[in-house]
């Protein structure tokens, strides 16, 4: 038994069971060991399965957060796109207004010639 429980400390949990020919107090003992190397294994066990659901979790976790960025990338140039679009039209309003209240004079006529375009 303390070679058993020797080989589980130092990390082997692949003992045999220790069989037990008696019912006394070391057949007793030899039971509460065999249940509590079951438990361990099963403790282990355990722990091995949460670490792959947490593994799977986290690689999720990380493509969604993936295709977040991606989509507020795409939204970002988007919007980009509409706020150059929209100063090109307020430029050419503003070109439209200079066009339009312009006037020529003309030297040595001392006469306004309009642009052809009428102001408002």
């Amino acid at each position: 038994m303390a070679d058993r429980a020797s080989q589980i400390a130092e990390g082997n949990l692949a003992v045999d069971k220790i069989a037990i020919s008696s019912k006394d107090e070391l057949g007793q003992l030899a039971g509460a060991f065999n249940t509590m190397h079951g438990n361990l294994c099963l403790m282990v066990e355990q722990v091995k399965n949460k670490v792959v659901d947490i593994v799977a979790s986290s690689n999720q976790l990380s493509a969604s957060a993936e295709n977040v960025t991606a989509s507020s990338s795409e939204t970002a140039n988007s919007v980009n796109q509409i706020v150059g679009q929209v100063e090109q039209v307020n430029h050419n309003i503003r070109n439209a207004e200079d066009v339009s209240t312009r006037q020529v004079f003309m030297p040595g006529k001392g006469s306004r010639v309009s642009t052809g375009f009428r102001s408002k």
